[in-house]
């Protein structure tokens, strides 16, 4: 199974401002031990900073978000909510919301918690585009 280096499903800014937006601009931008398997760019975002870029990007408001765990209880697309991050005993500890059926069953449907069901569309198809074995289902949960 492939490891996944992305941090967030959405646009915006790079992780941090001034060096850690360099630094993450080189990571995103280079195939390392890390991602180099995923055959895909990895994008990194710093979710305390959405509030800033998303009325602009996407005409509607954003309440700063307090943790990683709230922002991706908020991600467009249900199937897409999860997390992962190291342990101190070197294993993942996943955060899922929502469980990993839908993620797993390749099933993208629109989040009740956030956006609109347009823009859930317009993401789902965009997944779509790369992936055309997902099944897209407009009902929210």
């Amino acid at each position: 199974m492939a490891r996944s280096r992305q941090i967030e499903d959405g646009g915006g800014e790079p992780a941090g401002g001034g060096e850690v937006a360099d630094a993450a601009a080189r990571f995103g931008s280079r195939q390392s031990p890390q991602s180099g398997d995923l055959g895909a760019p990895v994008e990194i975002r710093n979710q305390a900073r959405v509030h800033l870029w998303y009325p602009a990007r996407f005409g509607a408001p954003c309440a700063p978000i307090p943790s990683s765990a709230a922002a991706i209880g908020r991600f467009l697309i249900h199937s897409t909510c999860v997390g992962m991050r190291p342990t101190p005993g070197g294993d993942v500890a996943v955060h899922a919301p929502f469980g990993l059926g839908d993620t797993f069953a390749g099933i993208l449907r629109p989040n009740r918690r956030a956006g609109t069901a347009a823009l859930a569309a317009r993401k789902a198809a965009g997944y779509q585009a790369r992936w055309p074995w997902l099944r897209y289902c407009p009902r929210a949960v």
